[in-house]
């Protein structure tokens, strides 16, 4: 494709090569750019011909061909094994630049490297139940990591018209406008629920019941439990636009756990 891509457009030097040692370099020491150039002599393969210039050049070639070169990738690997896109799961990160300069991507925000003063990108990614990725979508540093799935989700859809699908998320991307969204598409979701949301009195009598649960013994103590309540879950959206509220209703079931060895160290925190 790279080679098919130089001709037609082109381009002096050469473009699979640099895509190649890039993606190498990647695999086997991540590292920036310049250092993998500066070690390209390591490798079986003769990159001696590649200058820094045409890995900086392969960069742009690739951002602007991304949505094709996924959708390649994803039939390649669809070849490769019974791929299950039935489960996606989802997740957010951050990375850093050793800069301050802010510019379109490259903003300041919350860094979960706990680098607050260096400018960073937000990367949302969508992996298959084997772990491998489906697509992703760089998002400017200062993006909140709630706000992003909805794009990289809908984008998955859009390109691969599935519609009987379950995501799975943490509990960073547990929000009201998530969650309808995703009804809306027919998509199923799993999602962690956030600590901080205060749970009813009814809520917390129907979790707490021991009725219902399962679990696991160690001598006479409960090692494990779990326990599957269907509770709706009643939640107001707020318009951006116009400030105006609306409550809605998600069918939802909530899927309790009690862990005895993060009991007692939750106890060990307390203290």
């Amino acid at each position: 494709y790279f080679t098919n891509y130089r001709r037609n457009h082109k381009i002096s030097y050469d473009l699979n090569q640099a895509v190649f040692l890039a993606c190498l370099g990647r695999i086997v020491t991540p590292a920036s750019k310049r250092s993998t150039w500066m070690n390209r002599g390591r490798y079986l393969f003769d990159f001696e011909e590649v200058k820094l210039a045409d890995l900086y050049g392969s960069l742009g070639v690739l951002a602007e061909r991304k949505e094709y070169i996924i959708r390649k990738l994803n039939e390649s690997i669809g070849k490769m094994y019974q791929r299950d896109l039935a489960i996606a799961l989802y997740d957010v990160t951050t990375f850093y630049f050793e800069s301050f300069t802010e510019d379109e991507l490259r903003r300041r925000g919350m860094s979960k490297e706990h680098r607050t003063q260096e400018t960073q990108v937000v990367l949302g990614l969508l992996v298959d139940s084997e772990g491998v990725p489906i697509t992703y979508e760089l998002f400017p540093g200062n993006t909140a990591e709630v706000g992003t799935l909805l794009k990289v989700v809908d984008e998955f859809r859009r390109q691969y018209n599935i519609e009987d699908v379950t995501v799975i998320a943490d509990s960073g991307l547990n929000q009201t406008l998530n969650l309808e969204a995703l009804e809306t598409y027919g998509f199923k979701y799993i999602v962690g629920y956030p600590p901080y949301v205060k749970l009813t009195q009814q809520e917390q009598d129907l979790i707490l019941d021991p009725e219902g649960w399962v679990n696991t013994m160690d001598g006479d103590d409960i090692d494990w439990g779990v326990k599957d309540v269907s509770m709706p879950l009643r939640k107001r959206l707020v318009d951006s636009e116009t400030g105006r509220s609306r409550q809605i209703t998600l069918d939802a079931r909530c899927i309790a756990t009690y862990s005895r060895k993060r009991y007692f160290h939750d106890i060990d925190e307390l203290e």
